[in-house]
């Protein structure tokens, strides 16, 4: 080992923040639909304003290289649990800050499929 904290990868910073957003649900993940119509598309339009991304991008890099640090030296479980609590928040955050225009966006989108 050379001393240095290892990068969590891109498959299990998702999988954690899928843990942590299921809330503990054991179950697994949901099928994804089949029907290209129940797909939520983003789009450019939909982009974070570029300063909250910056500031939410910055929060996130701190929280995993946290993580990462702390990666060897916990059980899987504890590792999970930790996971949970430090991005858990910032992800609420991100959300609260975020559906708004989210929803607005979505519903616009289905209300000119079906008149428009």
């Amino acid at each position: 080992m050379s001393g240095e904290p290892e990068e969590m990868s891109m498959n299990e910073v998702l999988s954690s923040i899928r843990q942590m957003l299921s809330d503990g649900d054991e179950t697994g993940t949901e099928p994804l639909d089949s029907e290209l119509e129940d797909i939520f598309v983003l789009t450019p339009a939909m982009r974070v304003p570029e300063a909250s991304a910056i500031n939410i991008q910055e929060r996130m890099k701190a929280a995993l290289n946290k993580l990462a640090e702390q990666k060897g030296t916990k059980s899987s479980n504890d590792y999970k649990d930790m996971v949970r609590a430090e991005l858990r928040p910032i992800v609420k955050e991100w959300l609260a800050e975020q559906m708004p225009s989210l929803i607005d966006q979505a519903v616009e989108n289905e209300i000119n499929k079906l008149f428009g």
